[in-house]
């Protein structure tokens, strides 16, 4: 359930942040980011300054290519939530949010693969405790009562959905209570995943010293992470990937007249939000940063090397 669900909460919570809060995030994405990734590695400095001057590059790259094809998607889930939401109109989304996916991914991979074949072997054993006390953490959390994550999980939607209609009817309440009973909390097979995928991905790093095949693997595995599905969480994944589409169905047949009217708002401020965003682009792309100290060949090109290595991975 955490991938399908995931998904459906993080629509749901950027939705809910908008205007201001929205743009303070955004603009300040090149420090956000690498204060983040130094919870799992701690980079060095020349890692650091990298990751910060990338991430101008992303974020302009963002702007100027990403932005307003997000303004056309939301734009279109507003003008068909107009008269109800059908499968086909949800289905489109969702395809559409999962390119838009591929395409960031595709973006940010090369210098992903940059920073892991730039570390060291006690950078990635941190990393690898650090993997393994998400794992723990998330078995720990997951495997409470049944009828704890029950509670917390129907507390959880129905706050994340008062955010954007305002307050629930009770008959929405008692819809998604009632749905809390089907809802799968499958920590154990999750992360049984997760450590299979891990454990191959450590086994790629191992093999570094080759850049770009690592790149090109590390590529493929991040685009295809269901390879690595066991069978058990292979058919978790299918139920709940029906499971949320027919909830989110259930939820807009319940909508009232205002609610529905805030919903179609809020999927208008976040395009006119992200309008604001693109408009902020700078007129000149930020030089291209490298990792210059690096005991890599030639690691300053890799991005335009793996750019240009094989075919895409999102379309394989």
């Amino acid at each position: 359930m955490k991938r399908s669900r995931a998904l459906w909460m993080a629509i749901l919570a950027v939705l809910t942040l908008q205007g201001c809060g929205m743009k303070l995030v955004y603009n300040n994405l090149d420090r956000i980011v690498p204060w983040y990734v130094d919870s799992y590695i701690d980079l060095t400095p020349e890692q650091r300054r990298y990751l910060k001057l990338r991430m101008k590059e992303h974020l302009y790259w963002h702007r100027t290519t990403q932005l307003m094809a997000y303004v056309s998607t939301l734009e279109g889930v507003a003008n068909a939530m107009q008269d109800g939401l059908e499968r086909e109109e949800l289905e489109g989304l969702i395809g559409a949010v999962k390119v838009h996916r591929n395409q960031l991914l595709d973006q940010i991979m090369p210098t992903a693969s940059v920073l892991f074949a730039s570390s060291s072997d006690a950078q990635l054993l941190q990393f690898a405790i650090r993997l393994d006390e998400e794992n723990e953490e998330y078995l720990e959390k997951g495997t409470r009562d049944r009828a704890k994550l029950e509670a917390e999980w129907s507390k959880d939607v129905q706050k994340s959905l008062k955010g954007l209609v305002g307050r629930l009817t009770p008959a929405q309440k008692l819809l998604i209570d009632e749905r809390s009973h089907a809802a799968q909390f499958e920590a154990p097979a999750y992360v049984a995943f997760q450590r299979n995928w891990q454990r191959d991905f450590l086994r790629a790093l191992a093999k570094r010293d080759d850049p770009i095949a690592f790149a090109e693997r590390f590529a493929y595995m991040a685009h295809h992470y269901e390879e690595w599905f066991t069978d058990e969480y292979r058919e978790i994944e299918k139920r709940d990937d029906e499971f949320y589409r027919a909830l989110a169905l259930e939820v807009d047949r319940l909508l009232t007249a205002e609610q529905r009217r805030k919903l179609m708002d809020w999927f208008l401020k976040l395009a006119g939000t992200l309008s604001e965003l693109a408009a902020d682009a700078k007129d000149q792309a930020p030089a291209v940063a490298c990792i210059v100290e690096a005991p890599l060949e030639d690691i300053c090109s890799l991005h335009m090397r793996v750019a240009s290595a094989g075919d895409n991975p999102s379309a394989r």
